[in-house]
């Protein structure tokens, strides 16, 4: 903020970093920590990463690993939530070795994995197609005194079905009820549109309409998706009762009032 005749303090530089990320401002968002060092001020574990944050969701995770190497040589303190923040945006940047490194690392910082930390990295592998590894670390969670959310839950109950592996999906589900975890849309949007890609439409529609009389309503992507899965299958009287109910619902375009 030079020439402008504003003393910023560290609260406020947060605040503008902040707000920069969220615009995708990243050279000015440097900037302003290159100015700070100048004033004597030194970044926080907040700010540098909701920086962090930024650079994984622009696609950078060069950038973002470079800030918490920086970090480290700063000595500004790495929390839980930092790793989240790292391990969520490898996997989600496709570099899952690095996540795996970083998520074994946790305990050389004396930290250990939270709820969102597992979920982060079981949703990475079971994205690479890691569903035996994503499971272990799924049943090591109560071994830790942690109970898997929702969240987790469906990353694996969608792997699962994404290998056509619809028994041990749906194990998932019955467990979830059984410990009074909620399915949510996600869900049971994974379980409706992942049966109904292996040809199991009978299990598909009951917790379709599972779903409904929960109060949970479906989006028009997957209410296509269900109907296309039967008229392929040829299950044409299924379709049409379906489409029907669909169309009375309100939930396909054109239906609603």
């Amino acid at each position: 903020m030079k020439g402008k005749n504003i003393k910023a303090d560290l609260p406020l530089y947060g605040t503008i970093i902040w707000g920069l990320c969220i615009e995708s401002k990243f050279e000015d968002s440097k900037l302003l920590l290159s100015e700070m060092k100048e004033n004597g001020l030194t970044a926080n574990t907040v700010i540098c990463t909701t920086l962090m944050d930024a650079y994984f969701k622009a696609g950078e995770p060069s950038e973002a690993l470079s800030l918490l190497d920086e970090m480290l040589d700063s000595r500004i303190e790495v929390t839980v939530v930092t790793f989240c923040v790292l391990i969520d945006g490898l996997c989600k940047s496709g570099l899952v070795r690095e996540a795996i490194d970083y998520f074994g690392r946790m305990p050389d910082f004396g930290l250990h994995p939270n709820v969102a930390v597992y979920t982060a990295l079981i949703d990475g592998l079971c994205k690479k197609n890691c569903i035996e590894r994503a499971r272990n670390l799924f049943d090591e969670m109560p071994k830790r005194d942690m109970i898997p959310d929702t969240t987790a839950y469906t990353a694996l109950i969608d792997g699962y079905l994404k290998h056509e592996s619809f028994k041990e999906a749906l194990n998932l589900k019955n467990r979830m009820t059984e410990v009074g975890v909620d399915l949510d849309l996600n869900a049971y949007t994974s379980l409706v549109w992942g049966l109904s890609r292996c040809g199991h439409l009978q299990e598909a529609r009951v917790l379709f309409h599972e779903m409904i009389g929960r109060g949970i309503l479906p989006d028009e992507i997957l209410c296509i998706s269900l109907l296309k899965k039967h008229y392929e299958r040829g299950n044409m009287d299924e379709a049409i009762e379906l489409q029907n109910e669909m169309m009375g619902r309100g939930l396909l375009s054109g239906s609603k009032n």
